[in-house]
């Protein structure tokens, strides 16, 4: 009896060792599960929940093509325009002030114009658009976001095909200065920062100098497809974390 005794204790004392053996392996396969999750800065915070949170303030270079055109509005008619393809370049600011939203303030100098009659007219202008961006969150590695704001835009130079043109108020010169207007656009940011802008954008302001008896309004119209990049923009990876292991069997060893 004495023999059964000890051997059923040396036993039970066997068992008790490898199941906490096994406890300590399940432990130590869900710890490394959850560094896993972990951010860098071991904020505990998932995978997910770093790709959603608050960006940081970046800024980021654009290029890109522009098709611009001015619109003449005339009593009797005769004055035709069409749009002119130029170039378009300037930095921008994102400034996330949710998830989802953001305010994006660039300064750009826009190579504007049109074919007025057989005549190319060229202006050169620094235009500094403010959009509001809403962001849709489709993928860690991607957002697709769309924006409308104003526009503000400063004629600084231009050219025709007889020679420079007149800017400023007077009744002498060709075109105003001082343009403003509104605009729309859609963009898709890669995960590296890299993007993709489409835009529209049309003035309201009237770039006639002065009113005549053919010509009553000149409004300016742009279009185009830009490329940028926003600099110091970090990639995450949004990868599912591994399915958990099941707890091996004590017994089983």
């Amino acid at each position: 009896m004495r023999k059964i005794i000890t051997a059923s204790a040396l036993f039970l004392c066997l068992s008790i060792l490898n199941s906490q053996h096994a406890f300590a392996q399940d432990t130590q396969t869900k710890s490394d599960s959850k560094e896993e999750m972990t951010d860098d800065n071991g904020s505990g915070q998932d995978s997910t929940a770093k790709c959603c949170s608050l960006r940081p303030i970046r800024v980021g270079a654009e290029l890109g093509l522009n098709v611009s055109d001015l619109l003449y509005s005339t009593s009797g008619g005769g004055i035709s325009s069409t749009a002119i393809a130029r170039a378009r370049i300037g930095a921008i600011i994102d400034i996330p002030f949710s998830n989802s939203f953001s305010l994006q303030p660039g300064i750009f100098y826009a190579m504007n114009g049109a074919m007025v009659d057989n005549n190319t007219i060229n202006l050169n202008t620094i235009e500094v658009p403010v959009n509001v961006m809403y962001r849709f969150h489709m993928a860690c590695c991607g957002s697709l976001s769309v924006g409308a704001g104003p526009y503000i835009g400063y004629n600084v130079s231009g050219t025709e095909s007889n020679g420079t043109l007149r800017i400023g108020s007077d009744a002498s010169d060709d075109v105003r200065a001082l343009d403003f207007g509104v605009g729309a656009n859609v963009a898709y940011e890669l995960c590296d920062g890299i993007f993709f802008r489409a835009r529209y954008q049309y003035g309201v302001a009237n770039l006639l100098p002065e009113t005549s008896s053919a010509i009553n309004r000149i409004n300016a119209e742009s279009y185009g497809i830009q490329v940028g990049y926003f600099f110091g923009t970090k990639c995450t990876k949004c990868a599912r974390p591994e399915p958990m292991h099941d707890a091996p069997n004590a017994w089983d060893e």
